[in-house]
């Protein structure tokens, strides 16, 4: 399997990173690929995106550090056994996997606890399934986010555009400014995952500076491809939980003040059915929103789950401007009809909405 050859490849390298958590393990591992890509340390990448700066989502180095992205679909993240162990966030998830939040948490203290004893696991302090499992997590610890617990900190997010801004803080004392590419708070936290990792393998804050600063993102993730003749904004986004909807929304509040409109296409039945109400509640913040049907992944139909079940509970809680389509290939000639000049026209979602051709 996947895992168990991940698993593998930890072991040739002297020094292994495993990036885990329910949402930015992708964005975290690119940004640390991209310091220490910056810092000449050569690094081995296995990245479950492709990676914009190197264009492909795997590099082989000539170096001692590999990071690879742990993901916890099936329990597959119990298989790696890493030198420095990252925990992002924890939020229910893999429903077809997981009996509940509970079972997920285990999951990530058996991640946690399987770092090697002269490592270290790197924690989201702000995080509140993570402070609920802390005190179980053995051996060194460091913490990051916008608490004050945290160890590295941030203060004085800015946001404008794809833009974001922040200090950096240790121990209450300022020791960077950092300037990231990429939009919202979520990135300030992924950065900050990166930066306490890079940190901890004795990376020199200026390089980790420049590293940030040049990093350019990952293929479908807040990936901006155009802006056309009537000045529209079209994004694309992997997005594909509640949570991560949330995020991507933000991110677009907070950086722009455009009109927007949002296209989501469920991803799996299971996903949809577990969470259809957390959806409309974070897609309610788009001025109009079009919603696909459920791209089915590997499951088969669940009886009576659909993308309706999202419109129904929009329309319940007062959206006006929610419209369900059957047909794909219908999106583009809706949102020529609908789209004004300075709108953001957002795609969101894991499946292949990302293939249909708007403009």
């Amino acid at each position: 399997s996947r895992a168990d050859m991940l698993g593998e490849l930890l072991k040739l390298k002297s020094l292994s990173i495993a990036v885990g958590g329910t949402h930015g393990k992708t964005t975290t591992s690119s940004m640390l690929g991209s310091i220490l890509s910056d810092a000449n340390l050569n690094p081995t990448l296995i990245i479950g995106g492709v990676v914009n700066k190197f264009k492909t989502n795997s590099l082989l180095g000539k170096g001692d550090i590999i990071v690879v992205e742990a993901d916890e679909f099936d329990k597959s993240i119990l298989s790696l056994k890493p030198t420095i162990s990252v925990i992002n966030n924890i939020d229910l998830e893999h429903l077809d996997c997981y009996s509940d939040i509970n079972e997920l948490k285990d999951t990530f203290i058996k991640f946690a606890n399987s770092t090697s004893k002269e490592g270290v696991t790197i924690l989201n302090a702000d995080d509140n399934y993570i402070s609920d499992i802390i005190k179980k997590i053995k051996g060194n610890k460091k913490l990051f986010g916008f608490s004050k617990d945290s160890d590295y900190q941030a203060k004085k997010p800015k946001y404008n555009k794809n833009k974001t801004l922040f200090n950096l803080f240790h121990k209450n004392k300022e020791i960077a400014k950092i300037k990231l590419n990429v939009p919202g708070k979520h990135n300030i936290m992924n950065a900050l995952a990166a930066i306490t990792t890079a940190i901890e393998i004795g990376i020199e804050i200026k390089q980790i500076v420049k590293g940030l600063k040049n990093y350019k993102g990952v293929k479908r993730r807040f990936q901006i491809s155009n802006v056309n003749s009537t000045n529209n904004i079209f994004v694309d986004d992997y997005a594909h939980h509640p949570i991560e909807v949330k995020a991507t929304l933000s991110a677009i509040k907070k950086g722009w003040k455009k009109r927007l409109i949002a296209i989501f296409q469920p991803h799996l039945y299971s996903r949809t059915k577990a969470f259809y109400k957390d959806f409309a509640k974070e897609l309610y913040s788009s001025d109009i929103i079009i919603l696909t049907e459920v791209f089915a992944g590997r499951e088969k139909p669940i009886n009576n789950i659909s993308s309706k079940l999202i419109y129904d509970e929009l329309v319940m809680l007062g959206h006006k401007n929610t419209i369900l389509v059957e047909d794909k290939k219908d999106i583009s000639n809706i949102v020529h009809d609908i789209a004004m000049d300075n709108d953001i026209i957002l795609t969101m979602g894991a499946g292949d909405i990302f293939k249909q051709q708007i403009k």
